[in-house]
């Protein structure tokens, strides 16, 4: 199965390729694949990524590039998304991750919150049918330290990365 990342105008080559190292250094059933191509600005609307438009435009990366429905496609971008969230999807397994920021809440850098927020969401995935039946059942008063935390408060997004519970 095949992870496919993309990124917007706003995040480098360099970044993504940490990421991508990092999601590689293991051998696994997914395979991790970054694709030159980039994303534009398009889906941004009021200086925040859109969700409508952005899943539009990943289902439209999907049929230009032929990317089986079984394999992924997550989008990292620096630009906020919607909600002030860290991440969003769809049950056609594309996912939009907000990469940007990450220095306020850890000095790790992003490669391992990235990495985190991509496999969170691949296994919520495989356990919901779609994103709305998802989001119903994430832990959203209390974040408990498990990857289905909403972590509204955003600040409680270390609770959630420490105790790595995939």
């Amino acid at each position: 199965m095949n992870v496919w990342l993309l990124k917007t105008e706003d995040v480098s080559l360099t970044s993504i390729e940490k990421t991508e190292e990092l999601l590689c250094a293991y051998d696994g059933p997914l395979v991790f694949k970054f694709h030159k191509a980039l994303i534009s600005n398009e889906i941004i609307k009021k200086g925040v990524i859109d969700f409508k438009n952005v899943l539009l435009r990943l289902a439209e990366f999907r049929k230009e590039n032929k990317i089986n429905s079984e394999d992924f496609v997550c989008l990292y971008t620096n630009t906020p998304l919607e909600n002030n969230y860290f991440t969003h999807g769809d049950e056609n397994r594309n996912f939009v991750i907000h990469s940007g920021d990450w220095d306020l809440y850890t000095s790790a850098g992003h490669a391992y919150p990235d990495a985190y927020l991509l496999y969170s969401n691949i296994l919520k995935s495989f356990v919901y049918k779609d994103y709305d039946d998802m989001f119903k059942n994430l832990h959203k008063d209390d974040t408990l330290g498990c990857y289905m935390d909403l972590c509204a408060n955003k600040s409680e997004i270390l609770i959630k990365l420490r105790t790595a519970d995939i």
